[in-house]
This record gives structure tokens, C-alpha cells and sequence, in this order.
């Protein structure tokens, strides 16, 4: 018999997603249309494709249940939509959510200058982490040398774009954490994996960005 007041797990995840899309929609209303952007698709609630002749990079960080772990999930598809490659880590440790959310990117940005690609477009679903990315404040903590190590990598790729987009265009990499965290390795493919198939088929019949 469940205790009373006791959430079953499936509904606190869908509590949590609820959650997620209420932020996402307040900050977009709340977002001043006047303000320049870099590259910024916030408001549209689905995975655009790049531009012809650019990648596109998800990246993504989440904890496990016990807060003492993290998992790192990134995929880069082509234009077309189609499916190049994806990365999973894991991080055994505690951390903020915005120094694993920090790690990440600059898990990504490192893992794409070693692929040797250029013309790529970087997003996470990371607000907080795009804002820092984007400042000129200087930091002196870990977080912060993480940071700077980021846009140092943004300024060595003058091709690359990197900005932020809704939990909901972000689903590839998001997944990606959830294999990161179950599996608690280090993994690379090159073959769709299964736990995503099904999602980067349905963002390949959303229109391109402009």
C-alpha cells in the first residue's frame, strides 16, 4: 500500500517536465524582443535544423537521484537533420547545476575543435550558462575558469555560434544525460543510439531556421 503523500516517480518526473516548460514560457514572454541576440532560437518550442554547410551540438547536464553524480549528454547532427555522431559522460561527484551545466560546454566545445569541425551552431538549454558564456565579467573560481576556458574556445572558432534554446529542443542531449547517468561511463557513437532514434526523426520534419 503507497504511504499517503508519497509521489510516485513517473508523476514527479512529468511534475518536473511541467516545471521545466513554465520557466521556459515565462522567460520567453519576459524576453525583451528588442534586445540583440546571439544565436538564440528560446522562443521556438522544437529543434530547428542549421543552416546548409553548419553542425548543429546539443549539449545537455543532469544529476542522478542521490545529487552525488552527474551525467553529460551532447549530439551533433548535419543540416538535414541527420544524425553524425553523439558523446555521453559521466561525472562521479558533487556539483552546482551550474558548473555541471558549465562542464558540459566546455565538454562540448573541446570535443568539436577535436573533430575538426567549424561551421557549428552550439546550443544548451542552459540560460544561466549562455548569459556567462556571453559576459565579459572575469571569475575567479573553478566555475569561472571554466567559463573563461569556454570563451576561449568560442574566439579560437570564429564559425561556431553558440546560444540557448528550450528543454524541449534540447530532448536529444537531455536523453543522452538520462544513458550517461544509467550506464555511469564515458561513450562515443557513431551510430544512432536507440534512446534517441525516435526523437531525432521527429525533429527532422521541423523547418530549418531561417
Amino acid at each position: 500500500m503507497r504511504e499517503f503523500g508519497t509521489i510516485p516517480p513517473c508523476l514527479r518526473i512529468g511534475l518536473a517536465f511541467a516545471k521545466d516548460t513554465l520557466r521556459d514560457c515565462l522567460a520567453a514572454r519576459m524576453a525583451d524582443p528588442q534586445t540583440p541576440h546571439h544565436h538564440n532560437e528560446r522562443t521556438c518550442p522544437v529543434w530547428r535544423k542549421p543552416m546548409e554547410e553548419f553542425f548543429k551540438c546539443n549539449v545537455d547536464a543532469g544529476f542522478g537521484s542521490d545529487k552525488r553524480s552527474f551525467g553529460i549528454g551532447m549530439v551533433i547532427r548535419d543540416s538535414n537533420g541527420s544524425f553524425i555522431v553523439s558523446r555521453t559522460n559521466f561525472h562521479d561527484g558533487a556539483a552546482l547545476v551550474k558548473e555541471a551545466e558549465a562542464l558540459a560546454i566546455h565538454e562540448a566545445l573541446s570535443w568539436i575543435k577535436e573533430l575538426g569541425y567549424d561551421k557549428v551552431i552550439v546550443e544548451t538549454d542552459s540560460k544561466i550558462s549562455e548569459d556567462e558564456v556571453h559576459s565579459e565579467e572575469p571569475y575567479f573560481t573553478e566555475f569561472g575558469l571554466t567559463i573563461s576556458a569556454c570563451r576561449a574556445l568560442i574566439r579560437n572558432q570564429s564559425s561556431l555560434k553558440f546560444g540557448n534554446v528550450r528543454r524541449q529542443a534540447n530532448r536529444a542531449a537531455h536523453t543522452l544525460v538520462k544513458t550517461a547517468l544509467q550506464q555511469a561511463c564515458f561513450g562515443t557513437t557513431y551510430v544512432t543510439p536507440i534512446s534517441i532514434h525516435s526523437i531525432i526523426m521527429d525533429d527532422c520534419n521541423y523547418p530549418p531556421e531561417d
